[in-house]
């Protein structure tokens, strides 16, 4: 058990814990804004609804009414006042209240811990009588530090604001003092076992005796209509042992004779209700019969605070023999609990009346309460009684006469007849003398002034009126008038008014005015005169001598404002007449106005209309905006401050009354002031602004007042006020401030990103909330927003963008948010899209590389087709302006055109690059870019080679030396090439005509030797190869000295001789038979070089001339040679037939070995010649080869010096790759002669 206890003790101060740091935001840095406001809100509503300290005592005995109880337990509520300060703050007194409740709950504890959170809100039906909602807080008005100790709970609160958060009355605060606990032990009795929640109350020293007082008056008939509590006591405690406790306790013993009648929905018991004042005092007890009845509430009788009430409970409550008291007078109408209302009725009356704010009593005006009231009087059992006692007294001979003879006997209350006593001694008197009473004429004090007041009708006679008035007061003092006969002079007897006249009519009569309180309101003047309202003059009021009569001072005056039943207010019932009210009331003056309207409402009297319309529409209630009348002000409780403080700009011409001039008393008169037409707390507030806001709403709002509209939408929706039929012309107004002007709320959109609204402004003219006209507190009240049919987010709106999407004239305004926009929309429209897609697709709007372009001409990049991309130049999706997000729209992107995946690029990339072939516009870059791609493919994708192939077949798209070509169609020559076969046969193919010249490389013509070695030795198609022997034949396409010519036109030189040739020149000239030096021999070397080589079919005839000097003749000889070489023109000229066959022709390798050593040598020695020749000859028939060479060399005992080998590598360096080597000319030449001298 006391583990339990423990932990109960633990979670509950966890509790308290999160409460102080969650809800009060104890321990935090930031304030919390709300402070200021709640501690205001609990301190307005702890002193505008009960005026009274009585009041605190009703709600703990309410709360522990609707407190839950463990089974076999009789609830039972105590109080304990005592001296001992126990919660150690120095409070004079103590009140403890004992509940044996089943103890709070953490949501009990909340309620208790927030302002208008009660746990009973919508549960009357269900058993529940709270209704004010102060509950629990009611216990400020006695005292500064409430605790509360229950399961575990031991908090308690402080009406002053906490130091923490500035909030009072709600912040809970943690108890750890144990003397608290051990106190409240030693006071309850350490014997007994203490019920499960204790509220320790140390009082306010100036609330003691108040509270006191009320203990003491606590109505011992309280508990008959409570279902739950069946025993309340109070008690005091003292530290002193010698002073004895003064208990005093309320139960009720038993419920007997209970019967039901389910037929007529009713029951009935006999309730045993006894009451103990002391410890030694004898209980008192009275029997109460209890008749419960239900009614079905009538539906005109509806009202919003009993919703969820289906039925009327009236319960009668007949005691039997003496009524319990304890000291205070008999209730007669209870509401759950007492109220003031005394009926004199010999019952009681409980229902569930709705009662004044103040609890003193029932609205009579009230359809709720006339509901119930007529279900009362109709209760059959109730007539039948009054009824019948009637009719029995009516027909009794009850009524004691005695008869002048003496004989005595009883009469029916309709036949007795009763006289003075004095009058009856007077006629015994006369009868006594024998004095016959037949033909008398009686006269009674009674006659004498009914005939003098019918007399002073015809007259104005102020004095005589005042005489009558003294014979009246000292006739009735010696007993001569009888009460009822009193009863009727007053109402016919002339009265003297305030101004000295005679009345001998009146409706109403008034106090004298130094009596009265309503001069205050009107003015010394009657002002219900004309209407028979008259006023007792002062001159009753002076003392009076007469006929040995002496009347005091004030004494007629006290004796007719009685028997006159003179009225004051606020008692006084007014005529149907224009209230003259003064033009300024004073606080007092008001109040003393507000009482007279509660005494009208609360008596039932019938409120004259235009009586109370003049008060309402009189300016007489002081505001802050100067005097008003009640049907333009408003009385604010502490939500509709709040409200207001918030809705200033828009409630500016509100009149709101100011209550630092009437005070707090103010609240205690709400029901007047509604009933006069001031407007009170949130619901009136809330239903002025609702009107308000409609009117404003039909233009364009500041931006003030829309804030103000927003925060009354949101208050409004979380008191669970908002209408919606108020509501939907708000959506339609068009008030709110847009990019496109005022619209209505419904046809806008509210985006926070702005990033989204510089999107959609963009490209649409959709009317987006200008936040730099209302600020960036707009963002506050999205909630709000969207009630009033904003749209607040981007998805919502992607079908209007879809429908109002409007490209800038110029596109290079848009942003990358922009484009990702658009792709949002067809993410969002799925299958609806179409339409908008095919808006989209031709509109240049997505960004590229180089400007914008519509997204069928798009390609979204990737690397891994890098090389495709680099074939030529295509509109790539700029993804730096997008960014990174731009990928995830792959889907859409697809839908509107985009080429995203290779496929798509591919086909895209081709169709450019086939335009571009055809307008002949490819580069090489182009062409080298597109090769490095297949390259690629092969080896990653070999898949997609096919398609590859088959878009660019038939292509003309290689720039040959014959224009573009297809690659079919053309041959690309490469010096590494292995396998020419193939090339060969194309090439024999492909040509066509004869050779252009200007188009022939040296390199191009090596190409076409190769191909002709390549086809003689292998060749598939003959005829090809003939056609292709045929060109080449009919093509100058061989390159000679005499520039181009046709093969047959041609000799070839084998550069390899030359070489060859050249060392063993150098190598002889440099020997022991010549000793040249090295610049001669290069000079004869040059020699040889600068030849030019001709080839002819005819034999070279020679002819040499000799001149004889002596003679003067000359002698002629002509000689046939197989080589030439003439001097005078550096020409080598050959014979074609020798040159054929030079290997097996002995004959021309002599010839040229020769004639090369006489060209050499041509003024050397002629054994030099000789020798020189027989060397060339033998290199010749080895034709110059390198081993032959030098072999010869070595044989010869010849060496090539270094500098003959630099020379030789200057002048032949660069021609060693046989390829590279310069042909020898090949054009053929005429016969020429030689000049011999």
């Amino acid at each position: 058990m006391a583990g339990d206890c423990i932990a109960a003790t633990a979670a509950a101060k966890q509790h308290i814990e999160e409460i102080r740091s969650k809800k009060f935001a104890i321990g935090s840095k930031e304030p919390n804004p709300l402070t200021e406001d709640l501690h205001h809100a609990v301190t307005s509503l702890s002193a505008e609804l009960y005026t009274k300290d009585v009041h605190f005592l009703m709600e703990l005995i309410q709360n522990s009414e609707d407190n839950a109880y463990p089974d076999g337990v009789q609830p039972t509520l105590e109080f304990v006042l005592t001296t001992r300060d126990i919660t150690r703050t120095g409070a004079p007194s103590t009140l403890l209240v004992f509940n044996n409740e089943v103890g709070f709950t953490k949501t009990n504890m909340e309620s208790v811990c927030s302002v208008g959170r009660s746990t009973k809100k919508g549960k009357r039906n269900l058993g529940f009588i709270g209704e004010k909602g102060i509950g629990f807080k009611s216990v400020f008005l006695v005292s500064m530090h409430p605790h509360i100790f229950s399961n575990g709970y031991q908090v308690k609160f402080s009406e002053a604001p906490n130091q923490d958060c500035g909030i009072g009355y709600i912040v809970p605060e943690w108890v750890e003092d144990n003397a608290v606990v051990s106190d409240v032990y030693d006071i309850y009795g350490v014997d007994k076992i203490l019920p499960t929640t204790t509220i320790i109350l140390p009082l306010k020293p100036e609330k003691v005796e108040a509270v006191k007082r009320q203990l003491s008056q606590l109505h011992p008939e309280l508990l008959l209509f409570l279902c739950k509590i069946k025993r309340l006591s109070v008690r005091g405690w003292s530290n002193d042992p010698n002073e004895s406790e003064n208990v005093s306790a309320i139960f009720i013993s038993s419920e007997t004779h209970q019967n039901a009648m389910p037929s007529d929905r009713a029951n009935s018991c006999v309730v045993h209700l006894s009451a103990k004042e002391k410890v030694e005092a004898t209980e008192e007890t009275c029997q109460y019969f209890m008749w419960r009845q239900a009614f079905q509430v009538k539906p005109e009788s509806k009202v919003s605070t009993r919703n969820d009430v289906d039925d009327w409970i009236i319960s009668l409550a007949f005691p039997f023999g003496k009524r319990l008291k304890r000291g205070t007078s008999s209730i007669g109408i209870f509401a759950f609990l007492p109220t003031e209302m005394v009926t004199n009725f010999p019952f009681v009356i409980h229902a569930d009346f709705i009662l004044a704010s103040s609890r003193e009593a029932i609205l009579l005006d009230n359809k709720w309460n006339m509901g119930i009231l007529g279900c009362a009087s109709s209760i059959p059992e109730l007539n039948n009684v009054r009824e019948s006692i009637k009719i029995m007294v009516q027909e009794a001979r009850i009524i004691p006469c005695k008869m002048f003879s003496g004989r005595k006997h009883y009469r029916k209350p309709g036949s007795a007849i009763r006289i003075h006593k004095k009058f009856r001694e007077l006629l015994c008197d006369v009868q006594n003398q024998d004095i016959s009473l037949k033909g008398w004429n009686s006269c009674t004090v009674y006659d004498y002034a009914v005939k003098v007041f019918h007399a002073l009708n015809s007259k104005n006679e102020p004095e005589i009126a005042i005489d009558c008035a003294h014979f009246i007061y000292h006739s009735h003092s010696h007993g001569f008038i009888a009460e009822s006969e009193l009863h009727h002079l007053c109402t016919i007897m002339p009265i003297v008014d305030g101004s000295g006249l005679v009345r001998k009519q009146r409706s109403v009569t008034l106090v004298p005015i130094s009596r009265s309180k309503w001069p205050t309101l009107s003015g010394p003047t009657n002002p219900f005169l004309k209407q028979n309202y008259v006023d007792i003059a002062e001159v009753y009021a002076k003392s009076y001598q007469c006929n040995g009569e002496h009347t005091p001072e004030e004494e007629l005056l006290d004796f007719l404002a009685k028997n006159l039943e003179a009225k004051d207010l606020p008692q006084l019932c007014p005529p149907d007449m224009v209230l003259p009210l003064k033009s300024y009331l004073t606080c007092e003056e008001a109040y003393l106005l507000l009482d007279w309207i509660r005494f009208l409402r609360i008596s039932g009297l019938s409120i004259p209309q235009n009586f109370i319309q003049s008060i309402r529409i009189r300016r007489w209630m002081k505001t802050y905006s100067g005097l008003s009348c009640p049907s333009q002000c408003f009385l604010l409780d502490t939500t509709a401050k709040i409200v207001f403080e918030t809705m200033k700009i828009v409630l500016h011409d509100c009149f709101i009354l100011e209550q630092e001039f009437y005070s707090d008393r103010l609240f205690s008169y709400v029901d007047e002031l509604k009933y006069l037409g001031v407007r009170f707390g949130f619901d009136d507030l809330q239903r002025l602004l609702a009107n308000r806001f409609k009117s404003l709403t039909s233009s364009i709002l500041s931006k003030e007042y829309t804030y103000s509209l927003l925060m009354f939408i949101s208050i409004s929706r979380e008191k669970k006020m908002l209408d919606e039929d108020w509501l939907n012309p708000i959506k339609e107004g068009r008030w709110l401030q847009t990019s496109q002007g005022s619209r209505a709320p419904k046809e806008s959109l509210f985006l926070q990103s702005e990033t989204e609204v510089e999107a959609v402004l963009k490209i649409t003219n959709l009317p987006v909330v200008d936040e730099s006209f209302y600020g960036s507190k707009l963002s506050t009240f999205s909630f709000e927003l969207t009630i009033l049919g904003v749209m607040l987010t981007i998805e919502r709106a992607y079908d209007l963008i879809a429908q109002n999407l409007k490209f800038p004239a110029d596109v290079t305004s848009m942003t990358g948010n922009c484009g990702l926009l658009i792709l949002r929309c067809i993410r969002y429209m799925g299958s609806s899209a179409s339409e908008f897609i095919d808006n989209v697709t031709e509109q240049p709007w997505l960004k590229i590389n180089s400007g914008f372009e519509c997204p069928r001409k798009c390609i979204l990049y990737d690397g891994k087709w890098y090389s495709l991309f680099n074939i030529v130049d295509m509109p790539i999706i700029d993804e730096g302006f997008y960014g990174s997000e731009i990928r995830s729209f792959m889907a859409e992107m697809k839908v509107i055109g985009v080429a995203v995946d290779f496929e798509s690029a591919f086909q895209m990339i081709m169709a450019q690059f086939k335009l571009l072939s055809a307008s002949h516009s490819l580069t090489p870059a182009n062409i080298i870019s597109l090769l490095i791609c297949v390259r690629e493919m092969i080896q990653k994708r070999p898949s997609q080679l096919f398609e590859f192939h088959s878009s660019l077949l038939g292509e003309m798209w290689l720039k040959t030396r014959l224009g573009y070509r297809a690659p079919k169609e053309s041959i690309l020559f490469s010096s590494k090439w292995v396998d020419f076969a193939e090339g060969a046969g194309f090439v024999a193919r492909g040509l066509k005509q004869p050779i252009d010249s200007s188009l022939i490389t040296r390199d191009s013509a090596i190409s076409l030797l190769e191909c002709i070695k390549c086809l003689m030795s292998e060749c598939n198609d003959q005829n090809a190869f003939v056609g292709f022997l045929d060109y080449l034949k009919g093509s100058k396409w061989l390159k000679t000295t005499f520039g181009y010519r046709i093969p047959e036109q041609c000799i070839l030189f084998d550069p390899t001789w030359e070489v060859g040739l050249l060392k063993m020149i150098l190598a002889f000239l440099a020997g022991p038979m010549m000793f040249m030096p090295a610049k001669r021999r290069f000079k004869a070397a040059k020699s040889l070089l600068e030849l030019s080589v001709f080839e002819t079919d005819k034999a070279i005839q020679v002819n040499y001339q000799l001149l004889l000097s002596r003679r003067s003749k000359t002698l002629e000889a002509r000689r046939t040679k197989m080589v030439f070489w003439d001097r005078s023109s550096h020409r080598l000229f050959l014979d074609r037939s020798g040159f054929e066959d030079r290997k097996t022709n002995i004959e021309f390798a002599s010839s040229f070995a020769q004639e090369v050593a006489d060209g050499v040598l041509s003024q050397g020695p002629a054994d030099a010649i000789y020798n020189l020749s027989k060397l060339l000859q033998i290199g010749f028939m080895f034709e110059f080869k390198e081993d032959a060479v030098k072999f010869l060399l070595i044989k010869e005992n010849l060496e090539l010096f270094v500098e003959d080998t630099e020379f030789l590598n200057a002048e032949f360096g660069k021609r060693t790759h046989p390829r590279s080597e310069q042909l020898g000319p090949l054009t053929p030449v005429p016969s020429s002669k030689k000049r011999c001298q």
